[in-house]
């Protein structure tokens, strides 16, 4: 069951690589990609603007406290 796991976990991490090189290729070279495929790119770059921008409020939260 333990080399199941590790290999779930290798794909996982081998399809987030993919997928974030296609995002940034998306944002480089948005006309050598379709227009729905252009769309998807463009609204995950826009999820991931969006969570980092509230993560930023939370972590200042967390290391800028004095007590």
């Amino acid at each position: 069951m333990l080399k199941t796991k590790n290999v779930t976990q290798w794909r996982t991490t081998v399809m987030g690589i993919i997928g974030a090189i296609l995002v940034i290729a998306g944002l480089l070279w948005p006309d050598k990609i379709d227009p729905n495929t252009q769309q998807v790119i463009s609204s995950a770059i826009n999820e991931i603007l969006i969570g980092v921008g509230a993560l930023i409020p939370v972590i200042i939260s967390i290391f800028g406290s004095n007590d």
